[in-house]
């Protein structure tokens, strides 16, 4: 839904439901904890956007919120790491804000800038595969009040598409990513990181040739992580003398090259 509030300014609304099936693990770790259910969500957004100088610059900027239902959670067994499950959180929720700027500074440049800040919490969670491993008397499978992981406090991005003489282009990419858990116990955590991504290529009619490079600076970072420094559950908060995180690293710089047609 949206709303002109003059050639310039428009507000916008939405709502929508999400759905995710349900299914069934290899791993359960009981036969009452095998079977995840499917996952529902509602989401709501509320923004503004505004077209300026003859539409050389959008901007947009918007606010919205999540309420999870049953969010499923893909989770490593910390006692085989060979081994990986679906479970239920029964309710998890985030909310936040994104802002958004793009100008054509030229006929031949286009700068673009974004920005989104983000809180997501497990608001109750109990992993019953673990509680079924462990026993009901066991701690370190409640995460409730825990932040969601894999989910930033921030992202960040600037970019710039510069149109080259014939027919080429180069676009250029700053990515910025906040610190963000890397577990659901919330013990294991990726600092802030940036990625600088580039390609140029050539572009005529319907076809296109392109060489491009991702995470240019190398950068380390890590897109998942085991934590294996506990070995007494009763107690989570003992420290496994010889234990360790296992991280699994994200992207290395990678350089390519592509050819697409479109018809």
């Amino acid at each position: 839904m949206s709303f002109a509030l003059s050639e310039r300014d428009t507000l916008f609304a939405s709502a929508s439901k999400g759905f995710q099936s349900g299914g069934f693990n290899y791993y359960g770790g009981t036969p009452e904890s095998a079977q995840y259910d499917s996952a529902e969500s509602w989401n709501y957004e509320l923004g503004w956007s505004a077209t300026w100088n003859g539409g050389r610059l959008h901007t947009r900027a918007a606010v919205f919120y999540s309420d999870f239902e049953d969010y499923q959670v893909y989770h490593l067994n910390p006692m085989n790491p060979t081994e990986a499950y679906m479970v239920n959180a029964s309710e998890a929720s985030s909310y936040g804000l994104e802002l958004e700027a793009e100008a054509s500074v030229s006929d031949r440049v286009t700068l673009s800038a974004a920005l989104g800040l983000v809180n997501a919490e497990f608001d109750s969670y109990t992993d019953s595969v673990l509680r079924g491993v462990l026993g009901p008397h066991a701690a370190g499978y409640e995460f409730g009040g825990n932040d969601i992981n894999f989910v930033p406090e921030y992202t960040a991005n600037l970019g710039a598409h510069i149109q080259l003489p014939w027919n080429l282009y180069t676009n250029w990419e700053v990515q910025g990513i906040g610190d963000y858990w890397l577990d659901e116990a919330n013990t294991a955590e990726q600092d802030a990181y940036a990625l600088v991504n580039a390609r140029i290529g050539y572009k005529r009619d319907n076809w296109e040739l392109f060489v491009y490079a991702r995470n240019l600076t190398d950068e380390d970072y890590s897109n998942n992580a085991l934590d294996l420094r506990y070995t007494d559950y009763s107690n989570p908060a003992a420290p496994r003398p010889s234990g360790m995180i296992l991280h699994i690293p994200g992207w290395e710089r990678t350089i390519g090259a592509g050819l697409s047609a479109s018809f």
